[in-house]
């Protein structure tokens, strides 16, 4: 299966462009729902049809909201922030439940960093400062920081007994996606798609048998190659 890709090196200061002409019905910020729908109907027949989304946010611009509010697919919704968790509560419906906590590589607390653009929150307080040095315009502003829990995706898939082999992951946590995944990679845990923002170590995903489907700056589509079409 030939890459679908509009990535290239030090892209990650260009404007990124939709993956795909999107559904009407598709939130997804850049039609990532509507290119998944190529390879839904083969999943649902292989892994069990159950959606994970790190850093959910709420409706808008969701990798997961049409899979469980229009496909009927059950959910867990990991969100650290109150007001965005109590979003998530309101603006999904269907089989779903909320996890108000943060995902990295390790078990405890720390602070959340908030930022006024809508929906941008980190546990890594130099995120700006590294984009601004890198060169990218329009960055938010620090807001404020509440102390959160934080847990690994793996203790947390198996809080909420999550299937070992489950359809789709999405991660957003504006930097620290790889710490998310690292743990996960050393579980059993095996999504058939990890949909990513940042420039993960594509390395980590080739040793745990994925295969990119879709790459530009903003998103990266991972398939494991057991579920390869």
């Amino acid at each position: 299966m030939s890459v679908v890709s509009n990535y290239q090196a030090g892209d990650e200061l260009r404007s990124p462009r939709p993956i795909c002409k999107p559904l009407e019905r598709d939130v997804s910020r850049w039609g990532e729902y509507t290119f998944l729908t190529t390879y839904l109907p083969r999943l649902v027949r292989e892994v069990m049809p159950f959606a994970v989304d790190v850093g959910a946010f709420g409706k808008k611009a969701s990798n997961t909201w049409n899979l469980i509010c229009e496909d009927g697919w059950p959910g867990l919704l990991i969100e650290p922030n109150p007001p965005y968790a109590n979003r998530c509560r309101r603006e999904f419906c269907g089989d779903f439940r909320v996890a108000e906590t943060a995902v990295a590589d390790y078990v405890g607390r720390a602070s959340l960093h908030r930022y006024t653009f809508s929906g941008w929150e980190s546990l890594d307080k130099e995120r700006v400062m590294r984009l601004r040095n890198r060169g990218a315009n329009r960055l938010p502003r620090y807001r404020s920081s509440i102390a959160v829990p934080v847990t690994t995706l793996p203790a947390i898939l198996e809080k909420y007994q999550v299937p070992t082999r489950f359809g789709v992951l999405s991660v957003d946590t504006e930097s620290l996606d790889s710490k998310v995944l690292a743990p996960l990679f050393a579980s059993t845990w095996r999504p058939a798609i990890i949909l990513v923002e940042e420039d993960c170590d594509f390395q980590m995903f080739r040793d745990a048998d994925y295969m990119l489907l879709y790459a530009q700056h903003d998103e990266k589509i991972w398939l494991h190659c057991p579920s390869a079409i």
